[in-house]
């Protein structure tokens, strides 16, 4: 699709470096936002994303009981 921007892509970049599992561009087009997936990670990638001139929204996402 090509609609992502460098500074998306070095967050990106940062997350993973950082111990995300994952991470990708998200939102309505343009590349405005990323998500990471980083489980026991948050801190750590926060502060690379933070370092790489973003800013992080640390979202806890608890697994609903069975």
């Amino acid at each position: 699709m090509q609609c992502s921007t460098a500074k998306i892509e070095a967050l990106i970049d940062a997350a993973l470096s950082a111990g995300a599992v994952g991470a990708k561009q998200m939102g309505a087009g343009g590349g405005g936002c990323m998500i990471a997936y980083c489980p026991r990670r948050q801190e750590q990638v926060a502060e690379a994303i933070r370092a790489c001139g973003g800013t992080p929204y640390i979202c806890n996402v608890h697994r609903w009981p069975e």
